[in-house]
């Protein structure tokens, strides 16, 4: 009796199963199939992407904020490239033309703003820091000279300029059109052409400038200073760490300390007094 209730209910199971395989079958063979796609191809993708991720944000953690740099100039053998300061050192670095930044849109003294790969990716307003210097010489090539005046005279198109060149106390040259569209002026210091004694162009000299009481130091000029002029004596602003000189400052004002008048007494007046005071 046992066994025939047995094998009547196994029936009944077996019965139950079949029909719950026909009707819900495809539905948990593709439930098993989205299943399976997620641990087979789903998941190591998932997972190598929180990897990057995780190795992104180790890396940002790390890297240092962005940092100032110094724009000095363009690169002589690559305009792409620009010549900044960091701290006390030179180095050139890649312009973002991209960003509407490059040597043109740049002016020596300028801060720019450089990423963790030392690419330039912004600018901001010019460099206003630095120490002042007196300048004690300036320092030409052979083929250079001072401007020491400029003389136009009626009739002529160009100008002609009075210069100290060589070993000669003063000459006159001529002057190029190109050196004349230059705002030449007295202090620049032009290149000479010796067979035709023309002045051609107008170049950048190095300074020698002391600097807080040390024997002085040989650094280059930027634009700016280059189209003020500059002569020995003057004061400039001055990077010693960079070695770059950036403007003309504005000489000490010792003329208030001089008297109004000069006084009408001589020494023998003084002299007179003083042995009348005695004897008196």
């Amino acid at each position: 009796m046992r066994a025939e209730l047995f094998d009547n209910l196994n029936a009944i199971v077996t019965q139950l199963c079949m029909e719950r395989m026909e009707r819900d079958g495809p539905r948990m063979l593709a439930e098993w199939e989205r299943v399976k796609q997620a641990y087979t191809e789903d998941l190591p993708r998932m997972s190598e992407e929180i990897k990057k991720l995780r190795e992104r944000d180790r890396q940002q953690s790390g890297e240092p904020p962005l940092r100032y740099a110094t724009y000095l100039g363009p690169c002589p053998s690559d305009p792409r490239y620009l010549v900044v300061g960091v701290g006390g050192t030179r180095m050139e670095v890649s312009s973002a033309e991209q960003a509407g930044i490059s040597a043109a849109t740049l002016q020596p003294g300028q801060l720019i703003v450089l990423n963790t790969s030392d690419a330039v990716v912004d600018r901001r307003a010019a460099y206003v820091c630095g120490e002042a210097g007196e300048v004690i010489n300036v320092i030409r090539e052979d083929e250079e000279a001072e401007v020491l005046q400029v003389h136009t005279k009626a009739g002529q198109p160009l100008p002609t300029l009075r210069v100290k060149w060589r070993e000669h106390a003063s000459i006159e040259v001529g002057c190029s059109e190109t050196l004349a569209s230059a705002e030449v002026k007295r202090g620049s210091i032009v290149r000479i052409d010796p067979d035709s004694r023309t002045a051609i162009a107008k170049v950048k000299p190095r300074l020698h400038v002391k600097v807080a009481g040390n024997e002085g130091i040989v650094v280059e000029i930027s634009d700016h200073l280059l189209m003020q002029g500059v002569q020995i004596g003057d004061i400039v602003r001055v990077e010693t760490g960079l070695k770059f000189a950036f403007e003309k400052l504005p000489a000490y004002e010792t003329g208030k300390l001089t008297l109004e008048e000069v006084p009408d007494v001589t020494y023998e007046d003084m002299r007179s007094l003083t042995r009348d005071g005695v004897s008196g």
